[in-house]
């Protein structure tokens, strides 16, 4: 998972980036080198059956969920150290660059995941990320879409020029529920090898997997360098925090350091 051959062209010329200042969010169709896909399938599929290779010194972080079909995995977190193709992708070349070029300054990841939202997994409250980013000020997140990503299956919603303030809270990081019944959502529908880019601040959401295929998808979130790395100190902080909130909800499971996943805890 080396190659990314798509044009860094696409992200850099005045278009894209008035769009981008613009919406807080910007789509981007992507000639993804099919091996590269597949590859990342493939880490994918391991991920999910739970291959004993993934579990080192740094282990992947994993998450489930309680669907009407079972217990299903729902998110992956830590991934890097895992594999040397995340590793290269993340830490230089074109995807670093271009999302610099967004910032206006270079680039550093600041965390990774994949969310697999398994038939009948469930949606994310709308929110902003930021509420749950606290060690910088501002980020940028890049998904690339594995599988399509659909109305049926539970496509992102966006809001778009509404990124330049953190709105109300309902106390748990996601967005008030009367100030998000006010904004424009937007469906984003994405096709295998899509990218979608998005601020921190960026409202979204999106609702559950009610078909009958998975809609996976990799997440990989950025600061500005000159901000500090804090990828390390991100993960030991969020599994302090969930560790310290096991067993004190209501029943929803949690998968972040904000209440916004809707999905239920496994029995």
């Amino acid at each position: 998972m080396t190659t990314w051959m798509f044009d860094d062209r696409v992200m850099t010329d005045g278009e894209a980036i008035e769009e981008w200042k613009r919406d807080g969010y910007i789509k981007l169709p992507t000639p993804l080198d099919p091996s590269t896909l597949d590859d990342l399938r493939t880490f994918t599929d391991a991920i999910a059956a739970g291959d004993p290779r993934l579990d080192g010194a740094d282990p992947v972080l994993v998450h489930h969920e309680q669907t009407i079909h079972g217990v299903a995995i729902t998110r992956a977190e830590n991934l890097v150290p895992n594999h040397d193709g995340f590793r290269a992708l993340t830490s230089s070349g074109l995807l670093v660059e271009a999302v610099g070029r967004l910032f206006g300054e270079p680039a550093v990841l600041y965390k990774e995941k994949i969310n697999f939202k398994q038939p009948g997994g469930a949606g994310f409250a709308p929110h902003q990320d930021a509420t749950a980013y606290k060690f910088a000020d501002d980020h940028i997140t890049v998904m690339l879409a594995i599988d399509a990503a659909t109305l049926a299956n539970g496509c992102l919603d966006m809001v778009s020029a509404r990124h330049d303030e953190i709105l109300a809270t309902d106390g748990d990081g996601c967005i008030d529920p009367d100030i998000a019944a006010t904004l424009d959502w937007r469906p984003i529908e994405l096709e295998p090898g899509d990218l979608l880019a998005f601020s921190s601040r960026t409202p979204h959401r999106s609702g559950p997997n009610t078909s009958e295929r998975p809609r996976r998808a990799l997440f990989m979130t950025f600061n500005r360098r000159r901000a500090g790395d804090h990828r390390a100190a991100y993960y030991a902080d969020k599994v302090r925090h969930l560790a310290e909130h096991a067993g004190t909800g209501t029943g929803t499971q949690r998968v972040s350091t904000i209440g916004h996943f809707q999905g239920v805890a496994p029995a």
